[in-house]
């Protein structure tokens, strides 16, 4: 018999956890491609994309994304730090998750509209308390979206993201990377 989707769940969020261990030598993009397959793979999601902060943070741009479709959503993701998706996670400085189902302010709802999604995570990334960009992640479907709200986003939101958010992905970068800055 396989793995349930529980086991499997568990597995790739402490892949992913243990991926962010700087003395296990992964280069920093196999950092986020397992951090992108864990939500794939883990959660309910359908679509999971890196984004970059510009260096004024008043912009992050999709640079990489995993899932049906993704190469046009990281080309869709190029959003102001001030509007959907990406903002109440970056203003909050956690991981927020967002359904239609759910009150939505009118961007959020525009941007939904925009790229089909029925819920979408958010989480920042920072650097020594300054954003670098955000991890996100949708659903295409609304089954999903009632199970993204469930109960595994939680180890996602709380287990997964905060290492993120303080400062681990430091390690990748020399002193004078401008992600450093």
């Amino acid at each position: 018999m396989g793995e349930s989707i529980d086991e499997l769940r568990g597995r790739v969020v402490q892949e992913a956890a243990s991926a962010l261990d700087a003395d296990r030598g992964y280069a920093l993009e196999a950092v986020i491609l397992m951090l992108l397959e864990a939500l794939l793979r883990g959660g309910p999601f359908d679509r999971a994309v890196f984004a970059l902060a510009n260096a004024e943070r008043t912009m992050v741009e999709g640079r990489l994304g995993l899932g049906a479709g993704a190469d046009k959503l990281v080309a869709r993701l190029r959003v102001s730090t001030r509007s959907a998706p990406v903002s109440i996670a970056l203003e909050w400085r956690r991981a927020a998750l967002r359904t239609v189902e759910r009150a939505l302010t009118d961007d959020e709802a525009r941007w939904c509209n925009a790229v089909g999604a029925t819920a979408f995570g958010v989480a920042p990334l920072t650097i020594d308390g300054k954003l670098v960009g955000c991890l996100y992640a949708d659903c295409l479907s609304a089954w999903k979206a009632a199970e993204a709200t469930g109960p595994y986003w939680r180890p996602i939101k709380y287990s997964l993201f905060p290492p993120l958010g303080l400062a681990t992905l430091a390690a990748y970068l020399n002193e004078d990377d401008e992600g450093r800055k």
